[in-house]
């Protein structure tokens, strides 16, 4: 795990502006909850040691620290929030996640640095309630952050050890302990970001394949344009910009002209690999505000949002030469064309707009083939 991971388990469905604001509203909350975090163990345990403060188990020369260590704990909770409130406006993503991430090491290095004090002062209850605290705030660090930190409140221990004036017997125990504690972390630890990493890839692996079966749900499996089903959802939107606007749009409806002769004489997989071909065609063809749909069979639909009814008859001519002139792979003769085309009015409806475009391509086939009516 590391910082990438932090910053980047918040962009699952990239492109969706509303999933990504969800998403930074998911990432502020959890800056505030680690804030609350911060603060309250502080509050708590400072408290409770206020109560305490006379205790004979405490040595003179280190309960002085607690005071310092715990208020450095709520200065990090307050700042936890103000980032919250403040700086991730101001900051990237990728920023305030890096910012987050900082305190979120301190916040991890002073819990290691109240359990050693604890483990010195004879207050295991503590120091493992601290260790199990850290835990929950370590699974966010990479290894090497980790060990980086393990061996810095190694060095604490060591130096509190050392100057505690410990007989050998009582060094030796506390040696002990601070292996105890260090095989216990870093157990837990790699169990941890173990689970934590298998349920962000098996999370990540779910909805790759949500949105494989999404798209899926609305493509043509041979040609890859959208089909049908996706039609229907895309002509209910622009009908109502349409509505909305008071600017038409239009359809035109095509298909290949002797298409089954086509597949007689050259076979199947060649007509397959004709259909994909013209598929293609379709697509370059259009402006990237235009769709492109398998009808059915050898039928194509395109959507030209804001577009009137002259200017798509250029563009309907335009696609109607381009096939002619071009050379379909395997297909030795020359594959032609037939469209119709037809624009929304006030006075019709969906369906009544693609009989329109469906009536003229019939009316194209009448008169010829390889020819665009309106």
């Amino acid at each position: 795990m590391s910082i990438r991971f932090l910053s980047g388990i918040h962009s699952v469905l990239p492109g969706l502006e509303e999933h990504y604001r969800s998403e930074n509203n998911s990432y502020n909350n959890q800056q505030m909850k680690l804030g609350v975090l911060f603060i309250l163990p502080g509050f708590v345990i400072l408290l409770c040691r206020y109560f305490m403060r006379a205790s004979a188990n405490i040595p003179h020369d280190l309960s002085g620290f607690y005071p310092y260590i715990y208020s450095a704990l709520i200065f990090a909770g307050l700042i936890m929030l103000l980032l919250r409130r403040i700086l991730h406006h101001k900051l990237s993503l990728i920023k305030s996640a890096r910012l987050q991430m900082f305190f979120i090491v301190l916040y991890a290095f002073l819990l290691m640095a109240l359990a050693v004090l604890n483990t010195i002062l004879q207050q295991e209850l503590y120091a493992y309630l601290l260790l199990i605290l850290f835990l929950s705030v370590a699974v966010w660090l990479n290894i090497r952050v980790y060990s980086l930190l393990s061996l810095l409140t190694l060095g604490l221990m060591l130096a509190v050890i050392t100057q505690a004036g410990l007989d050998p017997d009582q060094f030796s125990v506390k040696i002990f302990q601070m292996l105890l504690y260090y095989a216990v972390g870093w157990f837990l630890y790699l169990s941890l970001t173990s689970l934590l990493m298998e349920n962000f890839y098996n999370r990540m692996s779910l909805e790759e394949q949500y949105q494989q079966l999404a798209t899926e749900s609305i493509t043509d499996p041979l040609t890859g344009l959208y089909n049908r089903k996706s039609l229907q959802e895309d002509l209910k939107k622009e009908w109502a910009k349409c509505q909305r606007k008071d600017v038409p749009f239009c359809i035109i409806m095509l298909d290949i002209d002797n298409f089954r002769d086509i597949n007689e004489s050259f076979g199947h997989t060649m007509g397959d690999q004709l259909i994909r071909e013209l598929s293609s065609m379709l697509r370059n063809a259009v402006r990237l505000s235009d769709k492109v749909y398998r009808y059915g069979g050898e039928e194509f639909l395109i959507l030209l949002p804001e577009t009137a009814i002259e200017t798509v008859s250029v563009v309907g001519e335009r696609i109607r030469e381009s096939v002619e002139n071009q050379h379909f792979k395997g297909i030795h003769k020359t594959v032609t064309i037939s469209m119709g085309i037809a624009q929304s009015e006030e006075d019709i409806n969906i369906d009544i707009l693609v009989n329109r475009a469906d009536q003229n391509l019939s009316k194209a086939k009448e008169n010829g083939r390889n020819r665009v009516e309106l």
